[in-house]
């Protein structure tokens, strides 16, 4: 089918050992998985001012926006990406 050649070229791309090398790290010591996956946390980030912060923390206590979250470094698709180039080179 179609769908099977576009699989079969996609892998064609891909070296095997090259995936294997980028990501045994990973394997043997994964990375704490992600708390929220629907925005990076740079752009959860809330814009109100402390007083207003201060008096609706109850309410927003569990927020992703206002607990100060941070993304792992070294824990997304382009950090993977990165590890795939640096191994095949």
């Amino acid at each position: 089918s179609l769908y099977q050649k576009q699989l079969d070229d996609l892998e064609a791309l891909l070296d095997p050992a090259k995936v294997q090398a980028a990501v045994k790290e990973w394997v043997e010591n994964p990375p704490a998985p992600l708390t929220d996956v629907r925005r990076a946390d740079e752009h959860r980030v809330c814009y109100v001012g402390k007083n207003t912060k201060t008096m609706h923390k109850d309410h927003w206590k569990d927020m992703a926006a206002t607990a100060n979250a941070a993304s792992l470094h070294m824990s997304s698709a382009a950090s993977f990406r990165e590890k795939v180039k640096a191994v095949g080179s």
